[in-house]
Order: structure tokens, then sequence, then C-alpha cells
């Protein structure tokens, strides 16, 4: 249990801190240029998530377990001040907001909506942690591969964002935010339930799945960040973005906490099963999201 709190902890501090870069992408006003810069985020955070994995287990295996944990939170500490100098003075000024009626933040987090969209963000979260976290695991175990093949495998699936990063702006565009949310949700369902059968134990096949199920994690994640980044009105979308990153770091970590008694209790698959059933609870309730709230304050 300790772990899990430590996990979620550190998951709820990420979050928080991860919403400046959130809301300076929602600050742009040309609604393309807004798109891109969702996009590019998205696949960024992806990213980092996936090749992530075998870094940190070599850096364990090599110099020690504590190492990735401590490396992690110099590196987090660093790019946090990193992030804030280079968003700075690239928001939009908000030196205004406080003669704007701003509204009550229990009533804010409460609306119907709003709960229905910060549950998509945990449960999207939390269906990805556990076969990323796990895949290398069950690569080791069922195909016999080592720490360079299996870094090789996450470094391909990591490839995935960078190649739908230009597509995800377009599609963002074309279906909305909860929509998109919804069909990318939907779509990493097929993936990840597929990489936990007999056959996606190779390398190549694994590869393969995970490379597709990530593409569709950006394109769900992409309209959820921009779903949620139009949530709120705009003196509290601070607020909300907070609230947004803390679930959704929370969800990471607690699904790749609950994935470590899955696996060893009933394998790989039930841990792609969960994952995809998480996947398509999250994309229900994107689409239950929707409207943008905009007129919350008015009620």
């Amino acid at each position: 249990w300790r772990g899990a709190l430590a996990r979620a902890a550190a998951g709820a501090a990420s979050g928080v801190l991860s919403f400046a870069l959130l809301s300076f992408a929602a600050d742009a006003a040309d609604p393309s240029a807004r798109a891109r810069r969702i996009a590019f985020q998205t696949a960024g955070f992806t990213s980092a998530l996936v090749l992530g994995v075998p870094l940190g287990a070599w850096l364990a295996a090599t110099f020690g377990p504590r190492i990735p944990f401590a490396g992690v939170g110099v590196l987090g500490a660093g790019l946090a001040l990193l992030a804030v100098r280079l968003t700075a003075g690239g928001a939009t000024d908000h030196a205004a907001e406080g003669t704007a009626v701003r509204t009550p933040f229990r009533r804010l987090v409460a609306d119907r909506r709003s709960l229905y969209g910060l549950a998509a963000v945990f449960l999207v979260g939390a269906a990805v942690a556990g076969p990323a976290t796990r895949l290398g695991l069950r690569l080791h175990a069922d195909a016999g591969a080592g720490t360079i093949d299996i870094g090789f495998v996450y470094l391909a699936a990591g490839l995935a964002p960078i190649a739908i990063m230009p597509f995800a702006g377009r599609l963002l565009r074309r279906f909305g935010p909860a929509k998109l949310a919804a069909l990318g949700s939907f779509a990493f369902a097929g993936p990840a339930l597929l990489m936990g059968l007999p056959f996606a134990a190779g390398l190549v096949p694994a590869g393969a799945l995970f490379f597709v199920a990530l593409a569709c994690d950006v394109l769900r994640r992409t309209g959820l960040q921009s779903l949620m980044a139009e949530a709120a009105p705009e003196a509290d979308r601070a607020r909300f973005l907070a609230v947004r990153g803390l679930v959704a770091q929370t969800g990471l970590a607690i699904g790749a906490e609950a994935a470590v008694p899955l696996h060893r209790g009933t394998g790989f698959f039930a841990v792609c099963a969960a994952g995809a059933a998480l996947s398509v609870a999250g994309g229900l309730f994107a689409r239950a999201a929707t409207p943008p709230l905009k007129d919350i304050g008015d009620k």
C-alpha cells in the first residue's frame, strides 16, 4: 500500500505542475495552433511514459533501484522550472480576471459533465499504465527477451506518438474533442486486448500492437486535453486544469500499481483486458462530458 500511496502522491504533484503547459496550449488564439500545441504536448507525454520504462529498468539494474526515482525527482524539478520560465510570457494575460465572476470550486468540480470528463481522464490514464509497464516482463518471461531487445520494442513503439502527431491536430478539428477522445479510447481497446493473446508474445507482434495502441492513446489524450481545456470558464481554467492533471497522473499511478498483483495472479492477458475495459469506459465518459462546460458559471 505504501508503494501505491507514493505513486499516487507523486502523480498528483506532477499533475498540479503540468496544468501550466496545457493552459499555455489552450491560450492559443488560432484554433489550428491550439490543436497543434495540444497534439504536440500529448505526443510528448505518451512518448515519455513509454520510453521511461526501459530507461528506468536499465538504470535500476546498473546503478540500483533507488537511482531511477532520485533521477526522476531531480529531472522533474528542473523541467518544472524550465516549463514555467518558457511559458511565463507566452500565455494570455489573466491579470484582469480578478474582477471576473469565478465559479465556486465545489460547483466547478461537482457539475455532472465536469465529473464525466474527470472520470474519463482517470480511466484513460489507468488503462494505458498496466499494459505499458508490464509488457517488458511479459516479453522476458514468454519470449526470453533480454533488456536490450525489450528496450528496442519500447523504443519502436515510442515512435507512434511522433508518427501520429501530424494527424492528431487535423482529426481534432474535424471530429471535435469529445468525439476524438471517444474514438481513440474505443480504438485503443482493440490492440490492447490483442497484446495479451499468445500470438503476441513475440517481439515483432508485441511491438506492432504496442505501436498501434500508443497511436490510439495519443488521439484519445489529444481529445481529452482539448475537451478539458475548453471545459471551464476562462477565469477558472487554472484551477480546473490543475484538478485534471492531478486526476490524470493519479490514474496512471494507480493503474500501474494495480497491474502488479493482477499480472502475478492471473497473467498478462488480464492486465490487457482490464486496460481495454477501462479505455472503453473512459470513451463513454468522454462522450457524456460534451458539450463544453462554458455555462457552469451562469448556473
